[in-house]
């Protein structure tokens, strides 16, 4: 049963814009400026983080899952990056 028929059923509105993007599209709305904005963000973000990615693996740590936890890591303590439980930069 699909998800609009189980709120019908349990008596509760259907969530969201019934006729989805159609309707949008109809109006010659769009989210064009929005989504070229989000990919300049994005591409600004990697290129701030590249530098720290690449202390990371000067580190020695090459795998995705240990960049990520490392990311992680510096996000929560700051400016300080921890590698293998010692600060490497202030």
């Amino acid at each position: 049963m699909h998800y609009i028929d189980l709120r019908r059923e349990a008596g509760k509105k259907p969530l969201g814009n019934p006729n989805g993007a159609r309707a949008i599209r109809r109006a010659g709305k769009g989210n064009t400026a929005a989504v070229a904005a989000r990919k300049v963000k994005a591409d600004r973000h990697a290129q701030d983080e590249m530098p720290v990615i690449d202390d990371i693996r000067a580190a020695g740590i090459l795998m995705l899952r240990g960049i990520t936890a490392e990311l992680i890591v510096n996000r929560r303590y700051g400016d300080r990056l921890q590698v293998n439980g010692r600060t490497d930069r202030p």
